[in-house]
């Protein structure tokens, strides 16, 4: 009960201080955003990312334990970091390594992945420190390749061993030139939502029709 109680206090504590920064800078700034543009900014995120946090977590906790699932969440950077790393260690694993292994071996595994963070991110800042930051940086072209370089590196080892996953993601980028302008962003959004959760159940029901099989 007591480790419960903690563990929610520390949850609604993290809440608390995600929301406070974005009003207390509006606040001392003066610059409160309207609502008309905060709600059109806002429904793409929560028809993303609020159902995905919650059916991710449903999916996580099984396979990487409470722990590591709640520790990567709370420090973020989850699927471009945090599940690869986890994922990375379990397959270090032997096959017949036990359920509790497992999942022990994902904490440390998210705990190092935030603390060569924590590295990385204080090295960038004492360059910039040092070295100063000039408004031609953030055009440069280097910018530009972070967020493809990211997902797609993360994306390669699952394009070559799903071939249908491939074809979907050529379909809904015809789909996204085809339409580029004429439909809007959401509508877009609702289309690769749709796309995927398909995608998803048909492969659910083949894996689970070959296992019974």
């Amino acid at each position: 009960m007591k480790k419960s109680k903690s563990l929610l206090i520390w949850s609604i504590l993290s809440v608390v201080i995600v929301i406070s920064f974005p009003i207390i800078f509006s606040a001392v700034t003066g610059n409160f955003p309207k609502f008309d543009d905060f709600s059109k900014a806002m429904i793409p995120i929560i028809l993303l990312f609020y159902p995905s946090a919650i059916f991710s977590a449903i999916a996580y906790i099984p396979i990487f334990g409470k722990k590591a699932t709640y520790l990567s969440m709370l420090t973020g950077h989850v699927s471009n970091i945090k599940i690869p790393c986890m994922l990375n260690s379990i397959n270090i694993l032997d096959s017949d390594a036990n359920i509790e292994l497992q999942h022990s071996v994902s904490v440390i595994s998210v705990c190092v992945s935030n603390i060569v963070t924590v590295v990385i991110t204080s090295a960038i800042l004492g360059f910039f420190s040092i070295y100063g930051f000039s408004s031609s940086m953030i055009n440069s072209p280097v910018f530009l390749c972070i967020m493809p370089a990211l997902f797609g590196a993360i994306g390669v080892s699952c394009f070559k061993k799903k071939k249908l996953f491939s074809c979907l993601l050529l379909v809904a980028l015809i789909i996204v030139l085809t339409f580029n302008g004429e439909i809007s962003t959401i509508y877009l959004l609702l289309i690769s939502i749709l796309i995927i959760i398909v995608y998803s159940v048909v492969v659910a029901t083949i894996s689970v029709y070959k296992s019974k099989k």
